[in-house]
This record gives C-alpha cells, structure tokens and sequence, in this order.
C-alpha cells in the first residue's frame, strides 16, 4: 500500500540536519542549527515543480489559441487592475532615489566646506574616514 520510488527514510524524516563540508553542523547567522531538505526529496519536489509550470504553461497556450480575443481581454483586464500598484511602487522608488540623492549631495557639500585640516579625522576619497595623523602623511 503507498508504494512510491522515495525511500522510506527519506519519507521518516524528511528535514535533516545541515552539515558543513568537513561533517561539522552548520549553523545559520543567527546561531540556528540549519536544517535542509533530503536531497532526494528535493529533487522529487523540483521535478513536480517544473513539471507543474510546463502543464500551466502548455493550458496558456492552448487557451491563447483557442480564445485569442478573450485572452487578450483578460489580460488587459489584469494589467490595468495591477498598474495603480505598479505606479505606487514606481512612486516610492523615485521618492526614496532622491532622498538618497539628496543626502549624498548634502554629505558632498559638507565635505567641500570643512576644512580637513581643522579635525581629528579627514574623509578619503573613498568615503571612508581616516585619523588626521594618516592624512597629513598621505
């Protein structure tokens, strides 16, 4: 009864410990021990995966050839409901580039006007800050 091609240890457990590759447990930035799938069955999960978007993908087509017009209405229908989103986002994206630009420009400004010489430490070209005893030997 149930017979299926993953082995029965796989099916017993099926989240294991991860292993670095010298067999030590790996562990997770966070101090977690990192768990991961069975190998195999996470092929099998991929294959029903790529196998499932190929059925979706081939039902589109067949739904295009058949219902060209409606399709295409659908899609329209789609696109329009999602643009208030995509334009809210689009919003957000542009408010938050000239917020970073702004605050470039006026760390730029602040740098042009300090005179280096007059604190402990001077920025570099790369942005990064050096002691005062650094930069006079440079």
């Amino acid at each position: 009864m149930g017979d299926t091609n993953i082995s029965h240890e796989t099916l017993g457990a099926p989240i294991r410990l991860g292993l670095q590759k010298d067999g030590s447990v790996r562990f997770t930035q966070t101090g977690r021990p990192s768990m991961r799938i069975a190998p195999e069955l996470s092929t099998q999960i991929r294959v029903v995966r790529e196998n499932f978007v190929a059925s979706l993908q081939s039902y589109t087509g067949t739904v295009i050839e058949e219902h060209t017009a409606a399709y295409r209405t659908q899609v329209e229908r789609n696109q329009n409901a999602g643009s208030p989103m995509l334009a809210q986002d689009a919003k957000l994206l542009q408010e938050e580039l000239d917020r970073l630009e702004r605050v470039t420009l006026e760390a730029v400004a602040e740098a042009a006007t300090s005179d280096p010489t007059d604190s402990a430490e001077a920025p570099t070209t790369t942005g990064r800050v050096r002691s005062k005893a650094t930069a006079d030997n440079s």
